[in-house]
């Protein structure tokens, strides 16, 4: 429960000074990061994990390589939830 509090509050300063994009690509140099870092903390912290894979959906369509690239990190941030899928 420690570890999912301290995820918390690191998620809401990461997104303290997000400026909201339609741009994919702009909002994950914005928050990729962060929000990773986020699930290292916490690894079941979904408020973090679901936009990552919303815009790794998005960016699939422009960018199928990143999207895979952004997917591979997510399971190592997420192991044992992404072996679980």
């Amino acid at each position: 429960m420690s570890a999912y509090r301290s995820a918390r509050d690191r998620f809401i300063e990461v997104g303290r000074d997000v400026e909201p994009t339609s741009d994919v690509e702009q909002m994950l140099a914005q928050v990729r990061e962060g929000l990773l870092g986020v699930l290292r903390i916490s690894p079941d912290f979904r408020p973090a994990s679901d936009p990552l894979r919303r815009m790794a959906a998005a960016l699939n369509e422009s960018d199928p390589a990143a999207a895979r690239a952004l997917l591979a990190e997510l399971a190592r941030a997420q192991p044992l939830i992404t072996a679980a899928k």
